[in-house]
C-alpha cells in the first residue's frame, strides 16, 4: 500500500487550485514533490521549489514566492505573495529567515512579511547549498567556461558576507552542489558548454 503524507497531498491539491485559478502551469495528475532541494514538479517537468517551516510553506514560481497556510491539509490557502527581482530557483530555511536563490542571486526573505531584508547579487545563480552558518552558490560564466563558487557567511543574515570564491575552469556546464557527510561539496555536472 503506498502511503501519502498529508502536506504531500496539501501542496498537490494547492497546485491544482493555483493552476485551475490562473496563478500558473496546469498540473496534471502526475505531480508530485520531490528533487534535491525541494520542490514541487509536475509531470511537465515544471520545478516549483518550496520550503516548510511547521504548517506554512513558500512556494516560488517565476518570480512569485508565495507563503501558503497548510494547518487544514485538505484546505490550503495562500496567505500571502510576492514578486521578486527574477526567478526562484531554490528555497531554504535559516533559523527565522528564507533564503531565496533568484537567477540574480540570494534574497533573504522575512518570513511573516515575505519583504526582501537581504541580498547577495550574483548573475547567472543556479544553485545553493546551505551548511552550518554558511551558504555556497553555485553560478557560471558562460563566456569563460567557468563554473563559480561564492561561499556566503549567514552570520548576520541581513547582510550576507562573502567569505571567498573559486572558479573552476571546466568543458562541462556544472548545475548541481551536492552537501556530503563532513560539509564537503561535491559538484554534478549534466551537459557540455554550448559553443
Amino acid at each position: 500500500m503506498i502511503r501519502t503524507h498529508p502536506l504531500a497531498l496539501a501542496l498537490f491539491t494547492f497546485a491544482l487550485m493555483l493552476a485551475a485559478c490562473g496563478g500558473g502551469q496546469p498540473l496534471s495528475p502526475a505531480a508530485h514533490l520531490g528533487g534535491a532541494g525541494g520542490g514541487l514538479v509536475s509531470a511537465e517537468a515544471r520545478w516549483w521549489p518550496l520550503a516548510v517551516s511547521g504548517e506554512h510553506v513558500f512556494l516560488g514560481e517565476n518570480e512569485s514566492l508565495s507563503l501558503l497556510d497548510v494547518s487544514d491539509p485538505a484546505h490550503p490557502r495562500r496567505v500571502d505573495e510576492t514578486i521578486l527581482d527574477a526567478p526562484v530557483l531554490h528555497l531554504a530555511i535559516y533559523e527565522d529567515h528564507l533564503l531565496a536563490l533568484t537567477r540574480n542571486g540570494l534574497r533573504v526573505v522575512d518570513m511573516q512579511s515575505l519583504a526582501v531584508t537581504g541580498e547577495y547579487d550574483l548573475p547567472e545563480s543556479l544553485d545553493m547549498r546551505l551548511h552550518s552558518d554558511q551558504i555556497t552558490l553555485l553560478s557560471t560564466d558562460r563566456q569563460n567556461a567557468q563554473a563559480i563558487l561564492v561561499t556566503l557567511s549567514l552570520k548576520n543574515p541581513k547582510k550576507p558576507r562573502r567569505l571567498g570564491e573559486t572558479r573552476l575552469e571546466t568543458r562541462h556546464l556544472i548545475q548541481d552542489l551536492l552537501l556530503t557527510a563532513g560539509d564537503q561539496l561535491c559538484l554534478a555536472d549534466a551537459n557540455w558548454w554550448a559553443g
